[in-house]
């Protein structure tokens, strides 16, 4: 299996290597005042940046060679692809001069995780001693202590390698006409909640749910995708949208007489969703990075894989959409995910109880783009939710909560815009917003309505009126089922 083998193994083992090498590295011969700031240089030089750089680089070679013989072993027939420019382990120089977008996250999150550590060891050090102690003593009570926060770097590496490997797979199976693929998890002891539950599912290659559900499903993840060929025996109740996941099956995906309940199978979604909104690789990322290292690595397809016995039938982009409004409506922090007109997600991201925050990086992705999240107070809209999709120019954005999902789009189907934010919805919405609150204190005083209720309507009735007086906007809801 990809996650489990001698050869990424060895990659995860390089990763950690280096991680330890660049920590000690950071604290050699350094005072106790500058051992924070000689850790973090240490991370952040050109040196640890092209070691990653190549690490990357071997995992994909391996994994691209690794998923070639799989889907040979599949089709039970020789796709060819040219040889590599570089064997595993023997790296070359980067001519760009800017490292690509994974090496420069792998980065970021690697100094990220050595600030904790040194954070932590200084905490455990505890007294100010440490700042009259020799470099040379201090430098081994360090190392000492971090025999103890070393199982930070294991579990960063590893979670990153499987994130890395497992979309590079995908990416193949896409570029070989591979149009599903099948979770495979090793059934035994070890295994997981996790991908005991996902174990035989099928997901259409690129559809969101293949996103959502790849492995690793937590750390040490060992599970992996199949392909799915013309070769393939597939049960239809094994595709995710038919998938009864109360149900289970065994390793060669037959039915078993036991299975688990609804409130267990609702947890372990909801332990999924923790794990990748803390440890994953954010999608766009792995996206934009992909194309760009496959041309860096010279490798090249030179065959496809036979259409599929039937064609699937493709879901428009509001099936997609109402399926993931569906997993988090209940959620009690925000979650917001951004989709392209097709349907497909190009951004994923978790927040507070009260706001989703994005970098300027991420708010590139919004024009014409569709914005979904949750609100866990179930209200509608706010007019910083409006101010954003306008500004940015979304076709579309969307709050669903446990009783409705809201809307705000416009009418002929164009993008929303600033200047229909500053010279119509801005002033219009002040208006309503006095009114609106003036009207429900009213009620609430004559105990017609409590003030939770109260909370949960204002916007709902500010947005009805406001697209009441303005006729480009198309403000609507949808009652969610209890």
């Amino acid at each position: 299996m990809l996650l489990d083998s001698t050869e990424i193994n060895t990659i995860e083992s390089n990763f950690i290597s280096l991680f330890e090498r660049t920590f000690k590295k950071g604290i050699k011969g350094q005072p106790g005042s500058k051992l924070q700031k000689s850790v973090k240089s240490a991370f952040s030089s050109k040196t640890f940046e092209k070691q990653v750089d190549s690490l990357i680089d071997d995992l994909y070679l391996y994994t691209i060679d690794a998923t070639d013989k799989l889907i040979k072993k599949s089709l039970k027939a020789g796709l060819q692809r040219t040889p590599t420019k570089r064997h595993l382990g023997a790296a070359e120089e980067d001519t760009s001069g800017e490292p690509l977008i994974l090496t420069r996250e792998a980065v970021h999150e690697a100094s990220g995780l050595s600030d904790e550590v040194m954070e932590s060891i200084i905490r455990v050090l505890k007294d100010e001693a440490i700042y009259q102690e020799h470099p040379t003593v201090l430098a081994r009570r360090i190392l000492d202590l971090w025999g103890g926060e070393r199982y930070r770097a294991v579990r960063w590496a590893r979670t990153f390698s499987a994130d890395v490997a497992t979309n590079t797979s995908l990416h193949i199976f896409k570029q070989q006409g591979i149009e599903e693929c099948q979770f495979y998890a090793r059934i035994d002891g070890k295994t997981s909640p996790q991908c005991r539950l996902m174990h035989g599912t099928v997901y259409q290659v690129g559809s969101p749910e293949v996103r959502q559900y790849s492995c690793p499903l937590h750390h040490h993840c060992r599970s992996t995708w199949i392909p799915v060929t013309p070769y393939s025996d597939i049960d239809d109740s094994m595709r995710y949208e038919n998938r009864d996941f109360t149900k289970q099956v065994d390793q060669n995906f037959k039915p078993l007489d036991e299975g688990i309940d609804e409130k267990a199978t609702k947890k372990i979604f909801e332990e999924i969703d923790t794990f990748n909104e803390k440890w994953a690789v954010p999608s766009w990322i792995l996206d934009e990075d992909v194309e760009k290292r496959i041309v860096k690595l010279g490798v090249e397809v030179k065959a496809k894989v036979p259409k599929a016995k039937a064609p699937k039938k493709e879901k428009n982009p509001e099936t997609i959409i109402r399926g993931i409004e569906a997993k988090i409506k209940t959620r009690k922090t925000e979650k917001a995910y951004v989709f392209d007109s097709k349907g497909n997600i190009i951004l994923e991201k978790g927040g507070t109880k009260n706001q989703v925050s994005f970098t300027n990086e991420e708010v590139k992705l919004f024009k014409g783009s569709i914005l979904t999240h949750n609100h866990p107070g179930a209200s509608s809209l706010s007019p910083q939710d409006i101010q954003t999709a306008c500004m940015n120019s979304m076709k579309e954005i969307r709050a669903t909560g446990t009783f409705r999902t809201y809307s705000m789009k416009t009418k002929d189907g164009s993008n929303l815009t600033p200047g229909l934010w500053k010279g119509e919805i801005k002033a219009i919405y002040e208006i309503h917003n006095s009114g609106v609150r003036r009207d429900l204190m009213s009620r609430i005083d004559k105990g017609e309505m409590s003030l939770q209720d109260a909370e949960l309507l204002h916007f709902h009735e500010v947005w009805t009126r406001t697209a009441n007086d303005i006729s480009k906007l198309d403000y609507s809801f949808i009652e969610e089922k209890k």
